[in-house]
């Protein structure tokens, strides 16, 4: 979309908005989008500080304290002290036990990329091995794409510390997802065997 179209967009939603109905909130959301493609992260961060002091649903909550995180790493990389407003935003996010896999799993898994940032990569391996723990249980499994992606960074750490016991462990777990990315998984793991001579019986 040109900006222009998205000047158009922001006018409309914040019409909706106005209007004090169902869709405010998720119509405030929407202008927080808007604005951070616009290259205006402080005025999307107003909008989703609006929509977390406000009696919004709480699946509209999480969407902008997602937003309000993802903000904050992006910034991360002009001043890292960034990365920790963006960790506290994904740790309030994650420890919502009301939420879906899908939003704590997100959630943990941007922290991890938070810390990698940091430089602290065991906290990072931790946070995405917490997400392969949490989808080792059979009613979690359905979020696969968290999983994948918390699995092939721990994995990615793994290699680079060159830990190919522990690399070919996680991708034994994505083998066994039986999702979208287990054949790459496979063949990562098929690769790492033979470079390594890690062949089981």
């Amino acid at each position: 979309m040109g900006e222009h179209t998205l000047d158009r967009a922001l006018v409309l939603f914040d019409q909706v908005a106005q209007k004090n109905g169902a869709m405010r909130w998720a119509s405030r959301n929407e202008e927080a989008v808007i604005e951070r493609k616009l290259g205006k992260p402080n005025d999307a961060l107003t909008l989703y500080d609006e929509v977390l002091k406000s009696d919004a649903a709480p699946a509209e909550k999480r969407e902008a304290l997602c937003g309000k995180g993802d903000i904050f790493f992006e910034a991360g990389s002009a001043d890292s002290t960034n990365y920790q407003r963006a960790i506290e935003a994904y740790d309030q996010l994650a420890s919502d036990k009301e939420g879906s896999s899908d939003w704590g799993n997100q959630a943990l898994f941007k922290k991890g990329l938070c810390l990698e940032k940091k430089g602290d990569r065991a906290g990072a391996l931790a946070t995405f091995y917490k997400i392969l723990e949490n989808g080792s249980h059979p009613e979690e499994r359905r979020e696969v794409f968290w999983y994948y992606k918390a699995g092939f960074n721990a994995a990615r750490l793994l290699e680079e510390d060159s830990k190919w016991e522990s690399a070919v462990a996680i991708y034994d777990k994505l083998v066994a997802a039986g999702g979208s990315r287990s054949e790459e998984a496979r063949a990562r793991l098929n690769n790492i065997r033979l470079e390594h001579f890690l062949w089981t019986d």
